[in-house]
């Protein structure tokens, strides 16, 4: 007997294919046409955004087959732009959108001008979200310094 050759997921991508079946997306695209007709449930249910993190090639393959946005963590604005160009060769594939990238970043500079230049950066090169992760255990310094760098950043 003649049985279809599976998709070439590896188990990781298992759970994101469970979840944009259960949002009512035909999956035909995404098998490739290898199964006729396309595999769907409906009524699909809301399914909240879906930030796909990492910044290996297998990740970033499930993030443009699978997400919403893209997530990382302490890379530079030049591998972030980098990243963020691979995304938008493999969603063009795809025949998706181009994702959002949200940035955990590293440590910024300790001076709030020059922070807000960091983070300058990270919009350059694509990012729409960064996130300042807590530093110490001091967490009302935190808020002040992320409160500063805000009102570091020049409005337009």
């Amino acid at each position: 007997m003649n049985e279809p050759k599976p998709p070439p997921f590896r188990n990781t991508s298992l759970p994101l294919i469970i979840l944009t079946l259960v949002a009512g997306v035909a999956l035909g695209w995404l098998l490739r046409d290898r199964f006729s007709p396309p595999v769907a449930l409906a009524p699909g249910a809301a399914v909240p955004p879906l930030l796909i993190a990492g910044d290996a090639r297998p990740a970033l393959r499930r993030a443009a087959a699978f997400g919403d946005g893209w997530l990382a963590i302490g890379l530079s604005p030049a591998a972030v732009a980098a990243r963020l160009g691979e995304l938008r060769r493999l969603t063009d594939e795809l025949g998706r959108p181009a994702l959002t990238a949200t940035i955990v970043a590293p440590e910024l500079a300790a001076e709030p001008r020059q922070a807000a230049e960091q983070l300058g950066a990270y919009e350059a090169a694509g990012a729409r979200r960064v996130i300042l992760p807590p530093a110490g255990t001091d967490w009302r310094s935190g808020y002040e310094f992320a409160a500063a760098v805000r009102a570091a950043v020049p409005r337009t």
